[in-house]
């Protein structure tokens, strides 16, 4: 018989499901702390092949699951084993000679150094495993230089200190804003307001998880020398994304204290929201486009995608600017539901077409510059549009320069899986946030 190969997301919903039933889809999703779209698809998977059922108590592993399930345990208990031993022998060589030379750095560039002055003393110490020993230091030098080529974007102190900190710091003072809201009495303009705030702090947790993750994954990954593709663009345009979102968080939270006791605006609550979303799912998207290029044994892209109409509240605001706006935004998303190879690239065009059609209304091409007439001009385009907003502007341009980035680097696949589907559908709604966002700023001016 031949053997399956599973998905990590398939064990983990075996796993839960040994322990008990799952009534819902929805819950299992919350178990396992994946998407809905690829946990029902893994379902579907195991569903087929007998290994689960439903009932009245909900999603239960059968007799053939169970099986399956402990040669599963079996294999990995063994695997444990193999690299347990594997480890507390390398270990042991490496502290050894240690004492002999220092504490080694944990900065790669330092340790590459530091191992190659670790060879020579053991050449010189005549120890009794030098050959394996060199083999093994040979090892761990070439992984170090590929998580330098591959991966040291996400892992390195610049990173951490210009994107993930900025953000840390952030959502602390997004929580103290919201903590002072907690204290007065209750209110319906209270409750409005700590629902805003409650909103952003969810935004920004979403967008912490997804990168601290991303990192994570990313030093396993290479350690485990699967990591092949260079992720060094996807690095620099979140670096560049966060510097232009946290200053317009941070204008929009003064705001916000300032009126504790003043009925806000919806497009008050509009410019604090959206950013917060469009950075979440774009962080979520370059999760998923990372774990598609990284993952081994994912499931190749499905012929039909699942029901997904995206964020229906922007129609109206489409609509009022050009009906035929509403017709391409619907078409992107029943582009990726619908079957066919392709439906993940007919679903970007649809999406990319939409942005070029509305920069193209807000900033005709009369307005730019002669030398730049004629081309897509993302940047110029948003520049002109929010020209009366310094910072909102940086971020809308980065955001959408990002943006942009990634669908060209989705084009470039041959053969996609369901992780590139996952990263598409949070980058358009990432799409749909940004879109939201410039004609809420769009909207501000023209009721000035």
């Amino acid at each position: 018989m031949k053997e399956t190969r599973r998905s990590l997301l398939q064990v983990k919903i075996l796993l839960t499901l040994e322990n008990k039933p799952a009534k819902t889809i929805v819950a299992l999703t919350g178990f396992v702390n994946a998407q809905r779209p690829s946990v029902s698809r893994s379902l579907k998977i195991l569903k087929t092949q007998e290994l689960v059922f439903r009932n009245q108590r909900g999603w239960q592993l059968t007799e053939a699951g169970k099986t399956e399930l402990s040669e599963i345990k079996k294999k990995y208990a063994e695997s444990a084993t193999r690299i347990h031993t594997a480890t507390l022998r390398t270990n042991a060589v490496f502290q050894e000679i240690a004492e002999s030379v220092g504490n080694i750095t944990r900065n790669f560039t330092q340790q590459i150094a530091a191992q190659s002055n670790l060879l020579s003393i053991a050449k010189a110490f005549k120890y009794p495993d030098l050959i394996a020993f060199t083999n093994l230091n040979t090892t761990h030098l070439n992984l170090i230089k590929e998580i330098n080529k591959t991966a040291n974007a996400f892992i390195s102190k610049e990173f951490t200190e210009n994107t993930i900190k900025p953000l840390l710091a952030i959502q602390e003072r997004n929580n103290a804003v919201l903590q002072q809201l907690i204290i007065p009495q209750v209110s319906s303009v209270a409750l409005f307001t700590q629902t805003v705030i409650n909103q952003n702090s969810f935004n920004l947790a979403n967008t912490i998880h997804e990168l601290v993750t991303v990192q994570q994954e990313l030093f396993a990954k290479t350690m485990a020398n699967t990591v092949k593709v260079d992720f060094s663009w996807l690095a620099k345009d979140l670096s560049q994304v966060v510097a232009a979102f946290t200053p317009i968080i941070s204008d929009q939270l003064v705001d916000w204290e300032a009126s504790r006791f003043i009925p806000p605006s919806v497009q008050l609550a509009e410019r604090l929201v959206l950013p917060g979303a469009t950075m979440a799912s774009y962080a979520d998207s370059a999760h998923s486009v990372i774990d598609a290029e990284t993952e081994p044994d994912i499931p190749v892209l499905s012929t039909e995608g699942l029901p997904w109409e995206g964020d229906q509240k922007l129609d109206e605001s489409l609509a009022l600017l050009n009906p035929e706006f509403v017709e391409i935004r619907h078409g992107s998303w029943f582009a990726l539901q619908n079957a066919g190879p392709d439906r993940l690239r007919h679903a970007a065009s649809s999406m990319r077409e939409l942005v070029r059609q509305l920069l193209e209304l807000l900033v005709p091409e009369k307005r730019l510059p002669k030398e730049e007439r004629g081309k897509p001009q993302l940047k110029s385009r948003l520049i002109l549009a929010l020209q009366e907003s310094k910072r909102d502007s940086e971020f809308v341009v980065n955001v959408g320069q990002a943006l942009v980035s990634s669908y060209d680097q989705l084009n470039k696949y041959t053969h996609y899986n369901e992780k590139h589907e996952d990263s598409l559908r949070s980058l358009l709604i990432s799409t749909e946030g940004w879109i939201g966002f410039i004609l809420s700023l769009r909207n501000k001016e023209v009721n000035k």
